[in-house]
């Protein structure tokens, strides 16, 4: 921190030893840790070298189909299946008050990010008389496509007039329709913007022959950012008090903090999606199908928003590598894709290309046909006994996670949920209370789910409608309505 006016506390890295710019530090073990920490004692801080300079953000491009899903993923919670079916239903049209039914969005299944120009202009002058001329930049901003053989037919995902703002459309549109429309808006709006710009500062702190580093930004100029929002940390970094070169700082605590480093972590939807996208597997419009496909045959199963592979869904992919290790290959599917596109290009003939690729695949399927026995899977076994029959249960796979069933089954049927830790939750008979359902206003009966106890009306199925229970002490919960379709 400061000695003087400004006294704010901020954090620095060790980064080098030595006046080298920079001779790079190799921590290799918990004793050298200590023994940088014993150099230290006593050390004097002086601030050494200062660095300010701008730096910018740049807009991002408007929505094409695997960066709609990503985005709706991350920021409003959509699985991809989900986003795709409220994005049909923009793109067929909604009623809007006396114009009828309206298409709102452009079409959602495509890779293009071309931009009519009567949109584009429409959009300058939209942004010029709502943000003023400084959000505005001087030529309009064009973006290229990266994916190779991107269909340029379509355009990208983008309103089909700006003027239909999200505010003024709302009360026609669902809570659904309102979140992913707002997205796309904002998106296609913020596209068309001024950079953001940031004043950033760099400040290299000697202590001893130790060198330290602490950097902060602060927002200059908001531009794009006043209609869409990036989260991401080097977005949130603090500014630095004001600092002079050989200014000497009280140190307040020295932090010995050990990292290992870590797997990569499993996917989620928008990563899965990108992953897909930068290997050439599918094309936009399979990226859901694909999702709810190993979902749908347990291949997988969602946990915490992560994907994991399931016992069936690890036998499969063992047998495939096993019996069709070309076709399963990651290069496969984008080698394909370029074939396809030389057929369409008039450079090579379909024909050949087929006989080329089924001719050792008819082989493969003959030998898989006559090699392959049936597997079964088995569940793996717990301690818990089952209430009713007294055998032991199993873990079982489903596309919503895992669950305990009966080894019994199917005589005995007896299954139990698990909650986010993989507890046991016990069935508990559902309670009526005296709350009345606001839609149909029959008795609200109080059950327990995976997230907890819930209201569920008791004219279920005609009435479908449930509350979450608030618990003392703890903010309101946000509604999912996110679950695959």
């Amino acid at each position: 921190s400061k000695k003087t006016a400004d006294p704010r506390h901020f954090f620095a890295n060790l980064i080098s030893k030595g006046n080298k710019k920079y001779e790079k530090l190799d921590i290799k073990n918990k004793n050298s840790a200590e023994q940088i920490l014993n150099d230290l004692k006593g050390a004097s801080y002086e601030v050494l070298e200062i660095e300010s300079k701008e730096r910018r953000r740049s807009s991002l491009p408007p929505y094409a189909t695997s960066t709609l899903q990503q985005d709706a993923s991350r920021r409003i919670n959509f699985y991809a299946a989900k986003t795709m079916k409220v994005a049909q239903k923009l793109y067929e049209g909604v009623p809007i008050g006396k114009e009828g039914n309206i298409g709102l969005i452009t079409y959602m299944r495509t890779d293009s990010l071309n931009i009519a120009e009567s949109a584009r202009k429409e959009a300058r002058e939209y942004i010029k008389n709502r943000y003023g001329e400084n959000f505005l930049p001087e030529k309009p901003k064009i973006y290229k496509t990266k994916s190779k053989g991107a269909q340029e037919a379509h355009e990208a995902i983008r309103p089909t007039s700006v003027k239909r703002t999200p505010e003024q459309i709302k009360q026609y549109l669902s809570q659904e329709e309102y979140k992913l429309y707002d997205l796309i808006w904002r998106r296609f709006v913020a596209s068309q913007m001024n950079d953001a710009l940031f004043d950033t500062v760099s400040v290299d702190i000697k202590a001893k022959e130790y060198i330290f580093r602490s950097t902060g930004s602060t927002l200059k100029f908001k531009g794009f950012l006043e209609v869409y929002e990036i989260k991401e940390d080097d977005e949130k970094s603090e500014s630095l008090p004001v600092l002079n070169e050989k200014e000497i700082l009280n140190l307040i605590n020295l932090a010995n903090d050990q990292h290992f480093t870590e797997p990569p972590p499993r996917y989620n939807e928008a990563s899965l999606i990108k992953t897909l996208e930068e290997q050439g597997i599918g094309r936009p419009s399979t990226y859901a199908s694909i999702i709810y496909t190993i979902m749908q045959r347990t291949y997988t199963r969602l946990e915490q928003k992560r994907f994991y592979p399931t016992n069936l869904g690890i036998l499969v992919s063992n047998l495939l590598k096993k019996y069709f290790n070309e076709i399963v290959d990651i290069k496969f599917t984008a080698g394909i894709e370029e074939n396809l596109d030389l057929v369409a290009e008039g450079k090579t003939e379909w024909v050949t290309m087929v006989k080329k690729f089924y001719g050792p695949f008819k082989k493969e399927l003959s030998d898989a046909e006559k090699l392959i026995v049936r597997q079964k899977v088995e569940p793996e076994k717990t301690n818990e006994i089952c209430p009713k029959c007294g055998k032991p249960m199993v873990l079982r796979d489903s596309p919503r996670g895992q669950f305990l069933a009966c080894s019994g089954f199917p005589e005995c049927r007896t299954t139990f949920s698990l909650d986010r830790e993989g507890n046991k939750i016990e069935k508990v008979k559902p309670e009526m209370t005296d709350i009345k359902c606001e839609k149909c206003g029959k008795p609200m009966l109080k059950r327990v789910g995976k997230r907890g106890p819930f209201l569920a009306c008791s004219g279920f199925p005609k009435c479908r409608n449930i509350k979450k229970i608030k618990e003392p002490g703890t903010a309101e919960p946000k509604k999912d309505s996110s679950k695959p379709s």
